[in-house]
């Protein structure tokens, strides 16, 4: 059995967000107007964890469960990866926050849902099974700003051969 099944994944879910995220923003965008912000996250916005003072909004990617399928062969595994994969955004307008919030939620569905994961002897599919939206955090009394993020709860179906 592989050592990096988790890691495998997460590196592909980056590569599937960073490729289609921006276009179903641009979309997004296109269907509802420009009036509520939908910024693309930069390159370097994308983390297994949740990182203080970088430019929002970031995306972040946490697995939290690995369970094997019980199986007869020997030569392959069969898993499933639970698998959040949040937007985390801030506005000092609470209202075009939840808004955007529930804008990004719609996007991440789009872009991870159904996608094909595959490398080298991995090989999967991303089932999105809902969509949550964080409550509000006041981040800095000083800008009156908010923060939340709407998360994308994930399975990755998948089968690594060896």
């Amino acid at each position: 059995m592989s050592a990096r099944l988790t890691e495998s994944v997460v590196n592909q879910l980056i590569s599937i967000m960073q490729t289609r995220l921006a276009d179903e923003l641009i979309i997004t965008i296109g269907h509802y107007g420009g009036a509520i912000p939908l910024d693309i996250p930069a390159v370097g916005s994308y983390h297994v964890a949740p990182v203080l003072g970088l430019r929002l909004p970031m995306v972040v990617i946490d697995p939290t469960q690995l369970t094997f399928v019980p199986d007869a062969a020997e030569n392959f595994v069969n898993a499933d990866l639970s698998v959040r994969v949040s937007i985390v955004s801030e506005n000092r307008e609470y209202e075009t926050l939840t808004r955007q919030i529930w804008r990004y939620g719609v996007c991440l569905y789009r872009a991870v849902h159904d996608q094909p994961v595959i490398m080298d002897t991995l090989h999967g599919r991303v089932r999105v099974d809902r969509i949550t939206y964080s409550d509000w955090v006041d981040v800095s009394p000083d800008t009156q700003s908010y923060r939340r993020a709407a998360t994308a709860e994930c399975v990755v179906k998948f089968l690594e051969t060896f």
